[in-house]
């Protein structure tokens, strides 16, 4: 029986950080990837990278910061961006990452179908990836694709 290939998406949004936290533990989460272009917050400072990633370590759950390779604020939209050799690397590192332990992508905005996170989660359907969009602890929706619905996007492993 073949295992499905499964990475999650969730939002810091307004969250405390144990919330955070105790949320990503719930789905016994191991590597958190940040896809927050800045990863800063002057009116959550307990999401700026050091703290987080103080915390994600205490809990067991790796930090790594994606900002370069899938972040958003892109000058010419991240729908064009995910066409970009840049995306397609930060897009095979985090299929690496999922493909060895559970892994959840994050950014700040709650709503994922108003982030690019859609995007993101697109494309990894398009690769035979099954994403749930945690929304709290123990609960997740199944993404339903917007962009990538008819597009096969080959070479995205190697």
């Amino acid at each position: 029986m073949e295992t499905r290939k499964l990475v999650y998406s969730f939002a810091t949004s307004r969250r405390s950080l144990s919330q955070f936290v105790e949320t990503l533990l719930s789905f016994s989460v191991r590597y958190a990837v940040d896809v927050r272009r800045f990863p800063h917050s002057s009116r959550f400072p307990h999401f700026c990278r050091e703290p987080l990633q103080r915390a994600l370590k205490e809990a067991g759950i790796v930090y790594l910061h994606f900002g370069k390779a899938l972040g958003g604020y892109r000058r010419t939209g991240y729908e064009n961006f995910t066409k970009s050799a840049v995306f397609r690397r930060g897009l095979r590192a985090l299929i690496f990452l999922a493909a060895r332990a559970p892994t959840c992508f994050f950014c700040a905005e709650a709503r994922w179908q108003r982030c690019h996170r859609r995007f993101i989660a697109d494309a990894l359907t398009a690769d035979g990836w099954f994403v749930l969009h945690i929304t709290a602890p123990n609960r997740a929706s199944p993404h339903q694709t917007t962009l990538f619905k008819e597009q096969n996007l080959a070479g995205l492993q190697d």
